[in-house]
């Protein structure tokens, strides 16, 4: 057992130190993610956590916090993140190939360059809102949803969510829709 410590994104100051059963030589990739598993474990918040090319191929982070963290390169091929809270993560670069990012709460995460290969995601990025399209539910400046209650909402419903939210939507919901489709159409 080693003590591993686990710096906060923008300080590099120690958000929490996890005991991991591994050898001191062992690549900080695999280190950080057991110092994950570890958090998960004994409900460490990783919020802000710098977890920079992190190794968490299918690591289970069901409802993981994940706000604000740093996970830019990290390996999350296969990982369960179904209702993880990804709001303002950094996710740039990151394989999500195969990632299961069911009802995640992405609002606000940097997704550029990240490999999205087999992820059911498809993000579109206007100039108002980003729109987190999966086959089963639609995240829109916050707002989750499924597809069916997106576009089954009155112009009102649209309307009261936001200013300007009717105008945006009467813009973009076709283009939505669109790619919607194509998730009926991948499998």
């Amino acid at each position: 057992m080693i003590k591993f410590n686990v710096e906060k994104r923008f300080s590099g100051q120690t958000e929490f130190t996890a005991e991991i059963d591994c050898d001191e030589s062992a690549p900080k990739s695999w280190k950080l993610r057991l110092a994950v598993f570890f958090a998960i474990k004994n409900k460490i918040s990783l919020t802000c956590a710098d977890l920079t090319r992190a190794d968490l191929t299918c690591a289970n982070l069901t409802d993981a916090d994940l706000t604000c963290a740093d996970l830019t390169c990290a390996n999350l091929t296969d990982a369960d993140l179904t209702l993880a809270n990804l709001t303002d993560a950094n996710l740039t670069c990151a394989n999500l190939t195969d990632a299961d990012l069911t009802c995640a709460n992405l609002t606000d995460a940097d997704l550029t360059l990240a490999n999205l290969t087999d992820a059911d995601l498809s993000v579109l990025q206007t100039e108002k809102y980003t729109a987190y399209i999966q086959p089963n539910n639609i995240q829109i400046g916050g707002k989750h949803y499924t597809a069916q209650e997106w576009f089954a909402f009155s112009d009102d419903e649209i309307e009261e969510m936001d200013e300007g939210a009717l105008e945006w939507w009467k813009k973009w919901k076709a283009p939505i829709m669109t790619i919607h489709a194509t998730f009926g159409e991948k499998k």
